[in-house]
């Protein structure tokens, strides 16, 4: 297990806790940017409605 496979990991599970991405970002000191690549391509790919879910919290408070 690597440093990247934890964050991502933590990313992830924040996000299905209900965490939103601004909170996220300030957690992980990654960009916004950052946080929905990593959620849209590597961790909820699996999970379409969780994924919408967490896009569509993230658009409505930019």
């Amino acid at each position: 297990v690597t440093y990247h496979d934890l964050r991502g990991t933590f990313i992830c599970e924040r996000a299905r806790e209900g965490s939103s991405i601004e909170d996220i970002t300030r957690i992980s000191g990654h960009s916004m940017a950052e946080i929905r690549s990593v959620l849209e391509k590597h961790y909820l790919a699996t999970d379409q409605g969780l994924s919408d879910a967490v896009i569509l919290r993230s658009e409505k408070n930019p």
